[in-house]
């Protein structure tokens, strides 16, 4: 069986980031269909063919009939169905499967102690990663925060006590974590987009592999802060705050049932604390090499950023 792959499903197309997949997946040159939810009243491409779906194993199976990949971008709530995904898969004959990954690197040992939320996701690549000798191949695609996109949500709206990240440009305002030097990785949302549809045209090197891809693989707090300072002509207000505290802290939301900020909080600590979780470094910088992705300028995202953000 040829390892090619042409023709691709992709699965949450409707979602910020699964909408800029199905328009990379078209530019890079792959027949790409969407499996989507009945409520469902996304419009795509012309090119593009719209499955509605309950996300049963019979229906995803009949949809996966011919496909040589499927993509997963749905949210991290629903994390398990993915398991009925992939018995889909298998039934169908799909070559590769990409789940729904995209953030901190969740095969660390007993981050799940650290980070209860990875817990879901751990568990599943395990049930992934065993079904190699069913004949489904996967990548599992680990990229940090969403940078770009992270920087333009509002606190206010959001109804945090800090910005996403620690950082709120609406009022020019950061939480700054720790010492600030850090070292972490992140990609801008769009270039997350061009890393899955390369993962497929590079679909040898990247079989049954953990792929790390980041715009900035080496970034630290300090330097975003000392950038958006220059380009704005700003000063932030800084607030010093404690990436271990931060944890506990969402943890603790999270157990009281408050999902959202719990996350956020959890999410921004793990980001910027010494457990590797965001911290790509030489990894994303192989990967970023044999995905063939274009280097990527601070300035230019920032100054971009400033732009949305002061609109």
């Amino acid at each position: 069986m040829s390892s090619k792959i042409e023709t691709v499903v992709v699965l949450g197309g409707s979602g910020n980031l699964g909408v800029l997949v199905v328009s990379a997946l078209i530019s890079t040159g792959f027949k790409v269909s969407v499996a989507v939810r009945q409520s469902s009243a996304t419009a795509y491409a012309a090119s593009v063919t719209v499955y509605k779906t309950d996300y049963s194993k019979d229906s995803l199976a009949s949809i996966f009939q011919g496909q040589d990949a499927v993509i997963s971008c749905i949210p991290r709530t629903r994390v398990a169905d993915q398991k009925t995904v992939v018995d889909a898969c298998i039934r169908a004959g799909v070559k590769r499967f990409l789940p729904s990954e995209y953030g901190g690197d969740t095969t660390l040992p007993d981050i799940e102690k650290r980070i209860s939320f990875t817990a879901g996701k751990k568990e599943f690549g395990d049930y992934l990663v065993g079904k190699e000798s069913a004949g489904l191949t996967w990548t599992r695609v680990f990229t940090g925060p969403f940078f770009d996109w992270m920087l333009t949500q509002s606190a206010r709206e959001m109804n945090l006590g800090m910005g996403v990240m620690g950082w709120d440009l609406e009022s020019f305002k950061v939480t700054m974590f720790d010492s600030g030097d850090q070292e972490f990785s992140c990609t801008n949302i769009k270039t997350v987009a061009e890393a899955i549809a390369s993962v497929l045209t590079h679909a040898d090197d990247t079989k049954n592999q953990n792929v790390y891809v980041s715009s900035f693989p080496r970034l630290t707090q300090n330097e975003v802060l000392a950038a958006l300072e220059r380009l704005s002509g700003r000063k932030f207000e800084v607030t010093q705050a404690s990436t271990d505290d931060l944890a506990a802290k969402g943890e603790a939301r999270i157990k009281r049932g408050e999902w959202l900020q719990g996350y956020i909080e959890t999410v921004s600590a793990s980001c910027y604390a010494p457990w590797g979780y965001n911290t790509f470094g030489a990894r994303a910088e192989k990967w970023n090499a044999i995905l063939e992705l274009a280097k990527e300028n601070l300035d230019d995202t920032l100054i971009q950023v400033l732009g949305i953000s002061n609109k």
